[in-house]
């Protein structure tokens, strides 16, 4: 179940971050870029274990969902200082 949670997690930020895209193909250039940075992490796992593996990607995840809420905020930001000039 724990091993699991990584693909849940993935699959619930790439959701969120494709319903906010303003290009669809950035979000799954991003996506697959990230399949790509996690398969070499989980190659790395022979040298580190598995239970490192999972703190790193622990972390990972958490940037990216912190990394995709600053944006959502800036862009919010962004949105209601346009509306105030109108």
């Amino acid at each position: 179940m724990v091993l699991c949670l990584s693909v849940v997690f993935a699959g619930i930020i790439f959701i969120r971050s494709f319903a906010q895209a303003a290009f669809a193909s950035d979000a799954v250039g991003s996506n697959l870029f990230g399949a790509l940075v996690g398969g070499l992490l989980e190659s790395m796992s022979f040298w580190l274990g598995m239970k490192s593996l999972t703190v790193l990607a622990l972390c990972l995840y958490a940037g990216s969902a912190l990394a995709l809420r600053t944006q959502t905020r800036a862009l919010r930001a962004g949105v209601t200082a346009a509306n105030a000039a109108d």
